[in-house]
């Protein structure tokens, strides 16, 4: 039985459960491994699940700290944990050795006994031989135990010549320890000329030793291997060359923007020599640069010499030694480097998916998969319809011959799903899309067609579902529980919610996130679910509402503390705020105390929803409304929001339409008036609660941007002298 690993929100709790799942997808169970912290990463043997926390600053230490746990795979008791006294990303089991790999910001390695998980060995900070070290650079010794890891374990920034892994580590079918590295630009020592190295490693835990095992250095910049195929032999490189199609006619100002077509190709590279087998083409991609000081003809002619140049190496594997032609300087050389890294930005965005016996492995680009086996025999391109527009289909329908795109093709590229993982299984494969998963058949995979638009009825489609109130419920702290439904249980039970608020709201918290669940009777319910079985009951929670938000708002502003949103951009409490904007007609003190007390970098459904529902709703048709009109348009730009409406950015004393209404029914001096009031009570206010920068910041910002708006008509001047006395 195979089990999937998947880190899930829930709410405001983001990457804090682990849901194991047996092959079937049925879950086998549900983890929250850590109170105050999230997942950041996990990782299993054949009987045990790891999991680790992201790290945190411990202040008695004076040191980052991370959480290791150690769960039994079949029922989920907790086997052991402890507390590592160091920064960490990834960890990653290595059964051949039973080992755990530890890394962090890819330059410092712990291997921990799997099983104890004590310390066997922490590395020093990885240098390319090949290029000069710094001469005054300190000294780290390795280290066997815990107690000797110094709290700054590497140099920061990095020094010229440090290595990177790139990716987990990883052991081949002999149990040999692997890393793909990169380096930072430093001097070749034997020719004193900059750049990058990239290659592999290669540790000896027992003995603490590790090798490099370099492919290329380049001035250019080494592109490193990356995705290892599961029996440690093989791994790519994109393409150091460029190989340009014709011109791209792509939708938009070709006096703008010059679209060609890159034939993208991958290098599938030997690990056990470190040489290529062989280029592989995988895909073609629209690649775009915008015309800067020249014409479109001259942008176009520059990237064909510099793609040229790429091809002129005697080594087909590797980037050429000589400079690009007409560099003269070595301005010229970096411009060329970045022509080059701009133009095949879309790169990035390949992932590969090997099968598990290391013969065949899946390319998914774009929004398109291929198979392809590792003697370089290819399957078609494969577009699932149901992530295509109608437009797309026809676009892929018409495609030339001899390549993989069509003409005005740029949609389909920037419309792709995210692939979060693959599982090869008997007939096919399994593609992880967040929120569904595709199982395409083996057939499919292996025709003969270059593409293939793949219906529903084609494939095996599976949902999958987020965390449900009532799976994590238990994990929850802060449950609040209503005896029924009626209307005296839900007042008690609101009342009881206010209270806690006042009394002990961090109970409710957890590593920064508060996720609201109720109990009535037997049944679970989040806030969302919660509010909207209130109204489908038309139980009357106004005023209880109302005590809610304000005890919400007075434990904040004593506690001097801030809340983001979930998925949505909901805060806490913020589907009780929309609905008392929506229930009644005098709650302009909850919206105004509610919006200003909130993170608004990371809140805004109780700007945009509650208090906007809420102005829509009734107009500005009292004073309240008029100031509370007027802090909307001021929250967006202390919220660091910026509204763009075809490329420009509009003013948000427009956008809000608050200064429309206001020529036409206020007098200017009224206007300035609750303006300057509006100032004067957000420079009250603490800094805690103003996403970038401080309130008098935002005041100023705001000011200037209205006086921006203001004319030469009578009032506009009026109302300019106003806000100046």
């Amino acid at each position: 039985m195979q089990h999937a690993l998947v880190i899930k929100d829930f709410g405001q709790h983001s990457m804090q459960f682990v849901d194991v799942l047996n092959d079937d997808g049925s879950r086998r169970f549900l983890l929250r491994p850590f109170l105050t912290s999230s997942v950041r990463s996990v990782s299993r043997s054949k009987t045990q699940l790891f999991c680790m926390s992201a790290s945190k600053y411990a202040s008695k230490e004076k040191g980052e700290s991370t959480e290791l746990a150690v769960y039994d795979l079949v029922e989920g008791k907790e086997l052991r944990r402890v507390s590592l006294p160091f920064q960490a990303y990834t960890v990653t089991h290595l059964p051949l050795n039973g080992i755990l790999a530890i890394q962090f910001m890819d330059r410092i390695l712990h291997f921990l006994d799997a099983e104890t998980l004590n310390l066997l060995w922490t590395t020093a900070p990885l240098y390319v031989p090949e290029l000069s070290k710094p001469k005054d650079q300190q000294e780290y010794a390795e280290v066997v135990s815990y107690s000797e890891i110094p709290s700054q374990p590497f140099p920061y920034p990095a020094p010229p010549g440090c290595a990177y892994v790139d990716g987990s580590v990883f052991e081949d079918v002999d149990g040999t320890v692997w890393g793909l590295i990169a380096s930072s630009f430093g001097d070749k020592r034997t020719h004193e000329i900059l750049g990058t190295s990239a290659g592999m490693i290669s540790f000896d835990v027992q003995n603490r030793e590790h090798a490099f095992h370099p492919i290329e250095f380049s001035p250019w910049g080494a592109k490193p291997l990356f995705g290892p195929s599961p029996d440690g032999r093989f791994a790519f490189r994109y393409s150091p060359q460029c190989d340009m199609g014709p011109l791209h006619d792509a939708p938009g100002d070709s006096d703008k923007m010059v679209w060609m077509i890159d034939h993208h190709h991958l290098d599938l590279w030997s690990l056990t020599d470190q040489s290529p087998v062989r280029r592989i083409h995988v895909s073609d991609i629209p690649v775009v640069r915008y015309v800067r000081n020249e014409t479109p003809k001259e942008t176009e002619e520059y990237l064909r010499e510099v793609t040229s140049w790429t091809n002129q190496g005697k080594d087909q594997y590797r980037h050429p030694s000589q400079k690009p032609r007409n560099a003269e300087s070595f301005k010229d050389v970096i411009s060329a480097g970045f022509a080059l890294n701009e133009l095949r930005e879309a790169q990035h965005k390949t992932k590969v998916f090997w099968e598990s016996d290391s013969q065949a492995f899946w390319v998914v680009i774009r929004n398109s998969m291929r198979r392809i086996k590792v003697n370089g025999t290819k399957g078609p391109l494969l577009f699932p319809s149901r992530y295509l527009s109608n437009e797309d289909v026809d676009l892929l329908e018409a495609r030339p011959g001899g390549t993989n795109i069509g003409l005005k093709e740029t949609g389909v590229v920037a419309r792709h799903p995210h692939t979060r993982s693959f599982r090869a299984t008997e007939n096919g494969g399994k593609f992880d899309f967040y929120n569904e998963v595709l199982e395409i058949p083996r057939t499919l995979a292996e025709s003969d067609e270059s593409t293939k638009i793949l219906q529903d009825d084609m494939i095996s489609i599976t949902a999958v579902s987020p965390l449900d109130v009532t799976d994590v419920a238990h994990l929850l702290p802060g449950l609040i529980r209503v005896e029924s439904w009626g209307q005296e249980d839900i007042d008690a039970g609101l009342e009881r919610l206010a209270g806690s608020l006042r009394s002990d709201l961090l109970g409710f918290s957890s590593d920064g996130g508060i996720s609201f669940v109720f109990q009535v009777g037997a049944s679970f319910f989040d806030e969302k679910q919660f509010i909207a079985e209130v109204n489908k009951k038309g139980i009357q929670i106004v005023e209880s509402t109302k005590t809610v938000i304000d005890a919400w708002c007075d434990a904040l502003l004593a506690l001097n503390l801030t809340f983001g949103g979930n998925s949505e951009g909901a805060g806490p409490l913020a589907y009780f705020l929309e609905f008392l904007s929506h229930a009644d007609d005098s709650c302009s003190d909850q919206l105004r105390r509610y919006c200003v007390f909130r993170d608004g970098e990371h809140e805004s459904y109780s700007r945009d929803r509650a208090l906007k529902g809420y102005l829509d709703r009734l107009s500005f048709t009292r004073a309240d409304l008029w100031q509370l009109g007027i802090l909307y348009a001021l929250l967006f730009g202390r919220d660091g929001r910026t509204m763009v409406l075809d490329g420009k950015v509009v003013s948000n004393w427009i956008h809000t339409g608050i200064l429309e209404s206001a020529r036409s029914e206020l007098k200017p001096k009224e206007f300035a008036h609750m303006i300057k009031s509006e100032f004067a009570y957000l420079e009250r206010l603490p800094d805690t609660f103003a996403a970038f920068g401080s309130h008098p910041d935002a005041i100023k910002a705001a000011k200037q941007d209205l006086l921006g708006q203001l004319g030469w008509s009578l009032w506009d001047r009026r109302l300019s002298a106003g806000l100046s006395d």
